[in-house]
């Protein structure tokens, strides 16, 4: 469809499909319809059980501010079978609006929102990452400064020497087996806001929340 909006979800997240389209009365109701495209999901806020597929059933509704005509479709945990086709559709007249949802099969977590470490000593950032369909090739570490997210570097050449990220020996190597990071002897630099970021074969990249190290002795 030429007009066609597309989305990423990430697999296990919650995504929902915002239509402009308003259904102010039954003559314009707001219907939804989604794979394999036979019956109705929707008409307003009334979603047709018996129409939805069995592995959608539980995990869609519809939401938005009813009162002002807003009927948005929203689908919860995810899954790669979620991936097609889903449209609005505005009912006694030719207005549609198309969205195709791709759901990357990559998640990634840390494994904790903050930690605190001692200065001198070592801590490990735990980070875990989930792929049913695709191989990680790639695993990198962020940390926020004030100038943004910078990626961490393990080692250090010519072009990253003298970078605060760059520290030789100071960060532990990710892999895609083991995605934690270990910062040895921590000091004050270290304080601030970690990101573990996973790249699968096909390109994408998910990043995860963040997570916080703060210091005993950093006040």
């Amino acid at each position: 469809y030429a007009t066609t909006v597309y989305i990423r979800g990430i697999i296990d997240s919650t995504i929902t499909f915002n239509c402009s389209l308003r259904g102010l009365s039954t003559k314009h109701a707001i219907i939804w319809t989604g794979p394999p495209y036979k019956d109705y999901y929707s008409v307003q806020n009334h979603i047709y059980v018996e129409n939805i597929p069995e592995h959608l059933k539980a995990r869609l509704k519809i939401v938005g501010n009813f009162p002002k005509g807003f009927y948005n479709l929203q689908i919860k945990d995810l899954h790669p079978s979620d991936t097609g086709f889903y449209i609005c559709h505005q009912y006694r007249s030719k207005r549609n609006e198309y969205f195709y949802l791709v759901v990357i099969d990559l998640n990634v977590t840390v494994s904790k929102p903050s930690y605190v470490g001692e200065i001198g000593s070592s801590i490990t950032l735990g980070c875990s990452i989930s792929s049913e369909s695709s191989n990680v090739s790639e695993v990198r570490w962020y940390f926020h400064s004030n100038r943004g997210y910078h990626p961490l570097e393990t080692s250090c050449n010519a072009e990253n020497q003298g970078k605060p990220t760059c520290r030789t020996g100071k960060y532990s190597k990710p892999t895609p087996v083991n995605p934690s990071l270990t910062i040895e002897k921590l000091d004050l630099n270290d304080v601030g806001p970690y990101m573990c970021s996973a790249t699968n074969q096909d390109g994408l990249t998910v990043n995860s929340t963040t997570t916080t190290l703060s210091l005993l002795d950093s006040k």
